[in-house]
């Protein structure tokens, strides 16, 4: 037996035995060193179990059954206007086995019904050609710019999270970009960064998004009015730059230290004659290595006597094909649709994703309840009310319409459900290939919709159970009621457990804001509460075992756990870290780092021409600027002329259209930082004729 596994082991057997003894000596005390034990004797059983399939639903099962075992050893604890313990209240099988599955299915089933439902329109997709002939269409126009493909992704990925919220909702795009990523040539671990990475920084840097963030601003707002959806915001905005830029590092340092890249496999058209033989090429992760085999292709059967050149053509395309076995990792992949030949329609499909797209933009966004726009409610109401002959046919027509900024993850459901029958319709697939396609993506995403039910029920079980409140005690019982320097320390760490623990962020922010708001009753600091809580919320979910979105890609991409956590560890502690003293020394000195960051992010665009340092640079300094739009006007000026010039500089080499740009940036940053009215008006015309300079001279150049 290896010598470390023995330590591990010996490891686990002294920690139960000394939460044994402590629990002997006196239940109700000791807290905080009965956790840390029980903690320690958790991640000694996690590292037994070993890498294989489902590696993250077996990682969650030992969870649930340590969550299970917390409840020996830890009292239950209740806050209303005061804490109050309660004893013990330990989880019976019966009830581990059976009756909180029943709970989690009864309230928490839909979003595994969502899950399920977008394996379903996978499903479907795969059995069109269309899908895989735009997919190899993605990759081939990506050619030479994969690097910048990610760091956008990343980038897009992580604002819509930030803004819209409802990150479980972003799945329904996630199996066409892990397609075009893995067709790109990157491996799973690029795959699992890119869209669970992403989407976990934007949920730390909540923005104006109030799906994660509607308890904690409720509870802190209790007891300070002036905590609203905008507490902060440059403060988040500078949070969730910070986190892409250290994901879009991680991931670039990941790729370059594994070396994946294998070039893609798209189908190209290679093949001119009938006998000309058709290349198999194996390809897989692990190395660059390309296998070629060659044999006879097969002669095509004619079906008809005569054929139109047209139709002499579509048989030429159809035989331009290579063949190609792909491997993505150590197992079979079923993200990535089967190599079609010939040409096929992809414009249907391109229009589905678009408008899936602009729909959950729209429904997600806040619209009235942070921003304040009520025109999605109007118009709404206008239509559901709609009456014909004194009926309000619409209205009975649809039932419950919800505008859009209110909607909830279920209510994509029946959009997807739609697109999918349209689909179906509109490439003329029979009723009975139409279920045997969704039924084949629906079994698909039975593992990933188990995961969702296994992790409410661990929500399940610590709030029947309660004995998470003893733990956060515990803790603040340290700081003595300061929201000292060990104080947000402590709160980042209790935030983290409620994380944990919980997984939702409405119970997360249930759990610990109203014990927390009792404790530390100043609400001058509460701006930093929303901040940390927060972003630790967020960073908690980057590697959480009971991290929903987190365990749902990795259990589709067959990552197991302990990789993800070996390549994103040091993430963790840099942002974990810098979050911390961010809130400890909340001074206005970040706005003066942050200036001086634009500078140096905008000599990148002088210095550097590798377009994915020129587009990244370009989108920090949008961010940086957006800081500022809530804060000091001058420094806003500055800011957004700098990221003009900066984008002029990325769109073009051209002299005198950079001199254009550099003009238009300045009036506008005079305008911003003065804030004059005869200025500003004076400003808008110099502003119009020098962007009718720059056309006409692009007119005339041609």
């Amino acid at each position: 037996m290896e010598k470390n596994k023995i330590i591990r082991i010996l490891l686990a057997i002294v920690s139960i035995i000394v939460v044994i003894v402590l629990e002997c000596v006196s239940p109700s005390k000791f807290i905080l060193a009965k956790t840390l034990l029980l903690f320690l004797n958790y991640i000694m059983a996690l590292s037994f179990v070993k890498n294989g399939n489902h590696h993250a639903l077996r990682i969650l099962v030992v969870t649930l059954l340590y969550f299970a075992l917390f409840s020996w050893f830890l009292p239950v604890a209740s806050f209303q206007s005061e804490y109050a313990q309660e004893g013990f209240n330990q989880i019976g099988l019966f009830d581990l086995l059976s009756n909180y599955f029943a709970t989690s299915i009864q309230y928490f089933g839909t979003f595994a019904l969502f899950v399920l439902v977008v394996g379903g329109f996978y499903g479907v997709l795969h059995m069109i050609p269309g899908y895989r002939a735009l997919v190899d269409k993605m990759v081939r126009s990506l050619e030479g710019n994969e690097k910048l493909f990610i760091c956008v992704s990343i980038i897009m990925l992580a604002v819509i999270t930030s803004v819209c919220g409802m990150q479980l909702g972003l799945i329904v795009f996630f199996p066409l970009l892990a397609s075009i990523i893995l067709l790109l040539g990157y491996d799973k671990m690029v795959v699992a960064l890119t869209l669970a990475g992403s989407t976990i920084v934007g949920i730390m840097g909540t923005t104006i998004s109030s799906t994660n963030v509607t308890y904690l601003v409720q509870y802190l707002a209790a007891n300070e009015e002036t905590v609203t959806y905008s507490t902060a915001l440059g403060v988040r905005t500078a949070i969730l730059l910070l986190g892409i830029v250290l994901l879009i590092v991680t991931t670039l340092r990941y790729m370059k230290k594994s070396a994946t890249v294998t070039g893609g496999v798209a189908a190209k058209t290679t093949i001119a004659s009938e006998d000309a033989p058709v290349i198999i090429k194996d390809i897989t992760d692990d190395s660059k290595t390309v296998k070629k085999t060659t044999v006879k292709k097969t002669t095509v059967k004619k079906t008809t006597k005569k054929k139109s050149k047209g139709n002499n053509k579509a048989l030429a395309m159809e035989r331009e094909v290579i063949a190609v076995k792909e491997d993505f990792g150590n197992s079979d992949c079923d993200i990535v649709p089967s190599v079609v030949s010939g040409k096929h329609n992809t414009f249907p499909i391109t229009i589905v994703f678009a408008l899936l797209f602009i729909i959950f933009v729209l429904a997600y966004i806040p619209w009235s309840s942070n921003l304040g726009v009520t025109f999605f409610d109007d118009i709404t109401k206008s239509f559901t009310e709609f009456k014909m002959f004194g009926f309000q046919i619409f209205g009975k027509i649809l039932g419950t319409t919800k505008a859009f900024g209110t909607w909830e993850l279920t209510d994509m459901i029946p959009v997807i459900v739609v697109f999918t029958l349209l689909l179906g319709l509109i490439y003329k697939i029979k009723f009975s290939d139409f279920i045997e396609g969704f039924a084949k993506g629906v079994k698909k995403a039975v593992i990933p919709a188990a995961i969702v039910i296994l992790i409410y029920v661990g929500l399940v079980i610590v709030t029947f159970h309660g004995y998470q409140l003893s733990m956060y005690k515990s803790l603040f019982t340290l700081a003595h009621g300061h929201f000292n320097a060990l104080g947000q320390v402590l709160t980042a760490f209790a935030t983290m457990l409620a994380g944990f623990f919980n997984s939702d962020p409405t119970y997360v922010f249930n759990a610990l804001p109203p014990y927390f708001t009792s404790l530390f009753t100043d609400g001058a600091v509460y701006d930093r509460v929303m901040v940390l809580m927060q972003s630790m919320y967020g960073l908690t979910m980057l590697v959480a075992p009971t991290s929903l979105l987190l365990l749902v890609v990795l259990s589709t991409l067959n990552v197991s756990l302990k990789d993800w956590f070996k390549n994103t560890w040091l993430l963790l502690v840099v942002l974990f870290v810098s979050i911390v003293l961010i809130t400890i020394i909340w001074s206005p000195i970040f706005t003066w780092i942050l200036t001086g960051l634009a500078l140096l992010l905008l000599l990148v665009f002088l210095v550097t021409k590798d377009w994915v340092w020129r587009i990244f640079a370009f989108i920090c300094e949008v961010l940086i600027a957006l800081i500022f739009i809530f804060s000091k006007p001058v420094l806003t000026g500055v800011l957004l002329g700098l990221m003009i010039i900066g984008f002029v500089m990325l769109a073009t080499k051209d002299l005198i259209l950079r001199l254009f740009g550099i003009a238009f940036a300045i009036m506008l940053a005079i305008m911003i930082a003065l804030h004059v009215k005869l200025l500003t008006i004076i400003g808008i015309v110099v502003l119009i004729l020098i962007f009718l300079g720059s056309l006409i001279y692009v007119a005339l150049k041609g």
